[in-house]
């Protein structure tokens, strides 16, 4: 082997290496990408009409766009996520005890639990 095939060799090596390592620096972005790319496609027709409607005035329409779908979509969402997340003690402590309580005395408990949760709710 040549002292310049060497050359070019060593050379490509590194430059695969330093494209790995950019597609592990990317890597993390690619989710979120593919979900704006998603998003842009789906809400375009609206972004159109809002243009239209503000007379072409693109930046008002990206405005009331993105706190719509702020409002609309990633509030409802994390709210959402939030009750799941706050549910989940309860989900653990449940499962603890219905592996050493009757099933008898776990309806009762059930049901007992349900009627609170059902009065405090007519209550307040």
């Amino acid at each position: 082997m040549s002292r310049e095939q060497l050359f070019a060799a060593f050379f490509f090596a590194v430059f695969l290496f330093l494209l790995y390592q950019l597609y592990l620096f990317v890597a993390a972005f690619f989710a979120p990408l593919v979900w704006a790319a998603i998003l842009a496609l789906a809400f375009y027709p609206l972004t159109n009409r809002l243009v239209a409607l503000f007379r072409g005035r693109r930046g008002l329409a990206a405005l009331v766009l993105v706190l719509a779908v702020t409002v609309g979509v990633v509030l409802p969402s994390f709210l959402l996520g939030s009750l799941l997340v706050g549910s989940i003690p309860g989900i653990v402590i449940g499962s603890y005890i219905a592996t050493r309580v009757s099933e008898d005395l776990l309806r009762i408990l059930l049901a007992v639990v349900l009627a609170v949760v059902a009065t405090r709710l007519f209550v307040a």
